[in-house]
C-alpha cells in the first residue's frame, strides 16, 4: 500500500506543476506573438523606405534605324543672331487698376496730340537739354497735368540715346515713373547729359552772374537757366535768394535785400517792381 500511494502522490505533484505552468506559458506565448507582430510591421515599412519608387513615365519605344551608314559629314555651326525684343517696364502696370491704364493710356494720347518735344540725348550743349525741359514744363502747366503724371509723360518723350539711357537707369535702380518727381527726374537728366567741365563752368557762371546793363526780365531768364542747368549748386531756398540779389545792379540790389524775402519768386518780382519804379522816375 504505500509503495501504491506514492506513484499517486507524484503523478498528483506533476499534474499541479503542469497547471501551474501552463498560464505562464501561455502568457509568454501571447508576447512572443505580439513581438513577431511588430517586428513584421517593422521590417515591413523599412522594405517601403529602401524600395526606390517606379516611374510613372512610360518608357518611349524607339525603333532601330535602318539607314544604310554614311560617310561621317563635317558639321559647321552658323552664327545665330536672336534680335533683341523690347521689354515692358515691370510694376509700373501691375500697380495700377485697370480703369488707371484706360486714363493714362486716354492721357497719353492726348499729350501726344499737342506734338510735344523730343529729347535725343546727342547734344550736351546744356541749353538744348534746358529748353526741352522748359517746353515739357509749359506744355504740362497749359494741359494741366498733375505732378504725378509728368514723368510718365515726359519719359515718352525721350527717343535715341536720351531713351537708352532712361531705360539703363529705370532697370537698375528699379524706378517707378510715377512715383517720381519732375524735379528728381530733371536732376538725373542734367546730372548725365552734362561733362564735368560744363558743369564746373556753369557753377562759376552762376556764383559770379551779374545783371550788368540787362533788364531784370533778361537778366531772370539768364539766372533761371543757369540754376535749372545747376540745382546743386544753390543749398536751399534761401541760398538762391542770395545768388540772384547778388548779381543786380547795385540801385536795385539795395531796394530788393532791404525786404529780406524768403523765396525767389517773391525776390524776382519785387526786382521788377524796383525796376519799373526807377524807370518811370527817370
Amino acid at each position: 500500500m504505500p509503495e501504491q500511494a506514492e506513484p499517486s502522490a507524484r503523478q498528483e505533484q506533476s499534474t499541479r506543476l503542469e497547471a501551474s505552468a501552463s498560464p505562464d506559458l501561455s502568457a509568454q506565448l501571447v508576447a512572443l506573438t505580439e513581438v513577431t507582430r511588430r517586428q513584421g510591421e517593422l521590417l515591413e515599412r523599412l522594405c517601403e523606405r529602401v524600395t526606390p519608387p517606379q516611374s510613372t513615365v512610360p518608357e518611349q519605344i524607339v525603333s532601330p534605324l535602318t539607314a544604310p551608314a554614311a560617310a561621317p559629314a563635317t558639321v559647321v555651326l552658323l552664327p545665330v543672331t536672336v534680335p533683341s525684343v523690347p521689354v515692358a517696364p515691370v510694376g509700373e502696370a501691375s500697380q495700377m487698376t485697370e480703369a488707371e491704364q484706360e486714363r493714362m493710356a486716354e492721357r497719353l494720347a492726348r499729350f501726344h496730340r499737342f506734338d510735344p518735344p523730343t529729347f535725343d540725348g546727342r547734344c550736351t550743349e546744356a541749353w538744348v537739354v534746358e529748353d526741352w525741359v522748359s517746353s515739357m514744363e509749359k506744355l504740362f502747366e497749359d494741359l494741366f497735368i498733375p505732378e504725378r503724371e509728368q514723368v510718365h509723360l515726359g519719359v515718352h518723350c525721350l527717343t535715341g540715346d536720351a531713351l537708352a539711357w532712361w531705360r539703363r537707369v529705370r532697370r537698375d535702380y528699379k524706378l517707378v515713373t510715377l512715383q517720381m518727381t519732375w524735379d528728381e527726374f530733371c536732376g538725373m537728366l542734367y546730372g548725365m547729359y552734362f561733362p564735368n567741365s560744363v558743369k564746373q563752368k556753369l557753377e562759376e557762371d552762376l556764383k559770379k552772374i551779374q545783371q550788368g546793363g540787362q533788364t531784370v526780365q533778361e537778366y531772370i531768364r539768364e539766372f533761371t537757366r543757369l540754376l535749372n542747368c545747376v540745382p546743386f549748386v544753390a543749398r536751399d531756398e534761401a541760398h538762391r535768394v542770395y545768388l540772384f540779389e547778388q548779381g543786380l545792379r547795385s540801385e536795385i540790389f539795395w531796394l530788393v535785400q532791404a525786404q529780406r524775402l524768403r523765396t525767389l519768386d517773391a525776390s524776382m518780382e519785387q526786382a521788377l517792381w524796383v525796376e519799373r519804379g526807377d524807370i518811370s522816375i527817370r
